[in-house]
């Protein structure tokens, strides 16, 4: 690495130090759960069943958008935050306790893979990818209670994640429009409205575990149907 190189990478990690300081400072304003008069006025207000909008909400994250912290439930993911980079996988050799090319799947890992960490030890981790590249960091985590991605941020209406991340922070009621500008701009609205679950988890979560999230949704389901009954 050049001394330019370096003198870059400096500025832009003290940069980002302000930025990681900035985040971690953030705190829920209203961290208040939402409740079932929250379901019911929002799926009158989409056209959607209040059970199915609450099984979803409890399938994608149990439902919980803060922790006892009044911090955003997140899940930082390597893969995504290392095709975040510029350019893309730049830092995998030299950083990859925060950064991977693929995905691996949910059977043989590790047990340091941030999928088995605390709420805590997940924040630190995205701290300290953070301190590396902050926008990628961001990009790579999903936030709140319906966990969506930071690189979807744009294409739902936001300048970037981290404006996505302070909006979630005003309330588990954001959680929901995120996720529901989400579902809008992968077309998926109506397959939710007609309950459509497998769609839906497809167009949310991609194809792989669709089946895996159709059986927690079916679960959760039963119980969200007795609430609204």
């Amino acid at each position: 690495m050049g001394l330019w190189s370096t003198l870059k990478r400096k500025r832009q990690r003290a940069d980002n130090a302000g930025l990681v300081a900035a985040l971690v400072s953030l705190s829920a304003e209203d961290s208040r759960r939402l409740v079932e008069k929250d379901y019911i006025v929002a799926g009158h207000a989409w056209g959607v069943e209040p059970a199915d909008l609450h099984a979803f909400a409890l399938t994608e994250s149990a439902g919980q958008g803060f922790g006892p912290n009044s911090r955003l439930i997140i899940n930082y993911e390597k893969h995504v935050a290392s095709r975040n980079t510029k350019p893309p996988h730049a830092y995998i050799s030299e950083f990859p306790e925060f950064y991977a090319r693929h995905w691996g799947g949910v059977t043989n890992l590790p047990s340091w893979h941030p999928y088995f960490m605390s709420q805590p030890d997940r924040w630190d981790l995205l701290a300290r990818s953070a301190d590396v590249n902050f926008m990628a960091a961001l990009r790579g985590t999903s936030w709140g209670s319906f966990q969506v991605l930071g690189e979807n941020a744009e294409m739902i209406g936001f300048n970037d994640a981290f404006d996505m991340v302070k909006y979630m922070y005003s309330g588990e009621a954001a959680h929901l429009d995120c996720a529901i500008r989400f579902l809008r701009a992968r077309n998926a609205m109506e397959d939710l409205q007609a309950g459509n679950m497998r769609q839906v988890f497809a167009a949310y979560n991609g194809e792989a575990n669709v089946d895996d999230y159709d059986r927690k949704f079916s679960r959760h389901r039963k119980r969200t149907g007795k609430l609204y009954a």
